[in-house]
């Protein structure tokens, strides 16, 4: 199967298990790569900004996201002690650094397609 017909014969389904794994936390370089009949990653991103209904559920999993690692960040608070606090500092900003970046491409997702 080429890879144009791959793009266009992704199902309601993986394209629901896909944002759901996004909405989880999940990188794109995770949720896209190697798994059978799932697109690459800029296919996936091209596919997204062809629908104005997909390009909103994928903001919307983005934001979840968002929440779902601001979790993350408090349960490293609860678990961090003198011990760990440097190996946690590093995860911390990893998180962080994340969430910035899952929030700025949904508001400039939601941008191009709220039209």
């Amino acid at each position: 199967m080429s890879q144009q017909t791959l793009h266009n014969a992704l199902s309601d389904d993986v394209l629901r298990a896909m944002l759901n794994e996004i909405a989880d936390g999940y990188t794109l370089n995770t949720v896209c790569s190697g798994r059978e009949g799932r697109p690459t990653i800029g296919d996936f991103l091209r596919l997204i900004n062809e629908d104005k209904e997909k390009k909103l559920l994928f903001v919307d999993a983005l934001n979840i996201s968002c929440w779902v690692l601001s979790d993350e960040i408090r349960a490293l608070e609860a678990e961090t002690t003198p011990e760990n606090a440097a190996a946690h500092r590093v995860r911390f900003e990893m998180l962080r650094f994340e969430i910035m970046h899952r929030e700025s491409a949904s508001l400039t997702t939601y941008r191009r397609g709220g039209d």
